[in-house]
């Protein structure tokens, strides 16, 4: 019902592709983010103009009302998955808007039907994104190992992984040339 839901909205919201991909990948639906999901978002992250949409939507997600503390956290996982494997461009934006990040480790919700904290899922992935925004040794690890398997993952599973294409976007881009990005602070050779 809420994929139907979702699906309506979308349209009448006239979201383009990837916005629906965020949208999806951060649902209320207690199941988690499939892999292609997060794999088209990354991929159209490539693009400038899909990556201003894509992040727009993800710090969207981060300021939503406590009610929904999935988009919360379904936010901060797929923010740790860009930081991993994502565009360096996007990884620098991550950057500067951590403390968006920081904000949310003290988030709190109890819910009011079990009276159990769910705020501990949000705090946790908070935590866990901090860690690689802090540590830039550990960022640029995970990096090399997020890329390499998020390029092999693209180029196995083929167009079902590549962005698609919205009306004002170049169309998908194949990554299997492209190296891991140098992060912003280090200088490239």
């Amino acid at each position: 019902m809420s994929a139907l839901r979702r699906s309506v909205k979308n349209a009448a919201k006239s979201y383009a592709p990837c916005e629906r991909d965020v949208r999806e990948a951060t649902s209320n639906d207690k199941k988690a983010s499939p892999p292609l999901v997060n794999a088209r978002i990354a991929n159209a992250c490539y693009d400038l103009a899909s990556a201003r949409l894509v992040m727009d939507m993800v710090w969207k997600r981060l300021h939503d009302s406590f009610k929904n503390w999935r988009h919360i956290y379904k936010g901060l996982l797929l923010v740790e998955f860009l930081l991993k494997a994502g565009p360096v461009h996007v990884v620098a934006e991550i950057q500067k808007n951590v403390y968006a990040i920081q904000t949310l480790t003290t988030f709190t919700y109890v819910s009011p039907k079990s009276g159990v904290d769910k705020g501990q899922h949000v705090r946790e992935a908070s935590a866990n994104a901090l860690k690689l925004l802090q540590n830039e040794a550990l960022l640029r690890r995970e990096r090399e190992v997020g890329v390499r398997n998020h390029q092999r993952y693209t180029e196995v599973m083929g167009d079902k992984a590549r962005a698609k294409a919205g009306p004002k976007q170049k169309g998908p881009q194949a990554l299997a040339g492209l190296e891991p990005a140098p992060l912003p602070n280090q200088c490239s050779h």
